[in-house]
């Protein structure tokens, strides 16, 4: 979670940066400010997270979960998961956007009587590694 929060706030302080006068204190102090006001909600995430756990699993399934992570198998899922299928998952929903886009137009239309308009080419996404 860290490091999504890092990556989220170098982003931002990259686009401020790059239209903002050189120098700018501004840009600096609001990347601080969104710094220290994601990591202090951090708590209260973890925090519902945790409630929701605890109402949805049982003790004996989150022992069994728990065993899983801390085992190699576990860990070797959660790294190749975060590093290998994420990305994975992600260029598949990129692909099929555009057709899922377009069937909605299409069956849209079918249901108001218009002519769904011309496919446009996809806009590139930006690589995102967590």
């Amino acid at each position: 979670m860290d490091k999504q929060i890092n990556q989220a706030v170098e982003e931002t302080y990259d686009r401020l940066i790059a239209v903002s006068p050189p120098g700018d204190a501004a840009v600096t102090a609001y990347r601080d400010a969104l710094s220290g006001a994601l990591l202090a909600a951090k708590a209260p995430v973890i925090g519902k997270l945790v409630e929701a756990c605890a109402l949805t699993f049982t003790k004996v399934e989150l022992e069994d979960i728990n065993r899983f992570y801390v085992s190699s198998s576990g860990k070797a899922w959660l790294e190749k998961g975060r590093v290998i299928m994420l990305p994975v998952l992600e260029k598949a929903v990129d692909d099929v956007a555009p057709q899922v886009a377009a069937d909605v137009e299409r069956r849209f239309c079918a249901k108001i009587d218009c002519t769904p308009a011309k496919a446009s080419p996809p806009s590139p996404r930006k690589d995102r590694t967590l």
